[in-house]
């Protein structure tokens, strides 16, 4: 069952509501159970999944916590039959289907202030994972630490992840997702 609840017309965001342990129209998909975290040390987040107001989530600490630390986690979705699914963090999934969606890169940027550069093009010829640098980039302001800006589409709305350059930065091409 899916029910709109708002549209606002401003900014083109459609908040939807809707109950998560419904059956798809697809099938008979329910979900049972959701556990976020890496080997022992998971977390239910069942009810924080149920209660998803948008179309996509991403896997990530900042709707899940944290519940190891420094360690790259996943998100463990069990469904009616004993189906499992496992989504890496950093991933998005579609909340109605629960199938990984893909965000396009709308744009890149490099720099800091107003000293930024279009990397669009240089972000998107790389393969799987890069280190974020100015060998890669070109240094748009010699001595100062630059942001990496990186603007997606998500539907109907853009969204950015930015980090500052640190050498031990990367970034992981297959899903656009920053790592540090």
């Amino acid at each position: 069952m899916l029910k709109i609840v708002r549209i606002n017309e401003e900014s083109d965001d459609i908040e939807m509501t809707y109950d998560k342990s419904f059956m798809d129209v697809n099938s008979s998909i329910c979900v049972i159970q959701t556990m976020y975290g890496h080997d022992h040390r998971m977390v239910d987040v069942t009810s924080i999944v149920n209660n998803m107001k948008k179309p996509y989530f991403k896997v990530s600490n900042e709707i899940f916590g944290d519940p190891c630390e420094g360690i790259v986690k996943n998100l463990f979705v069990t469904f009616n039959g004993g189906r499992q699914h496992i989504y890496p963090e950093g991933c998005y999934i579609n909340s109605l289907t629960y199938e990984i969606y893909h965000p396009s890169l709308m744009r890149a940027t490099y720099g800091y202030d107003q000293y930024v550069i279009d990397v669009t093009h240089v972000v998107q010829q790389q393969h799987q994972i890069f280190t974020v640098c100015n060998d890669l980039f070109t240094d748009p302001c010699p001595g100062i630490v630059k942001t990496l800006t990186l603007i997606f589409d998500q539907g109907a709305q853009a969204y950015s992840e930015h980090t500052q350059v640190d050498p031990s930065l990367w970034v992981n091409t297959s899903n656009l997702h920053i790592y540090l």
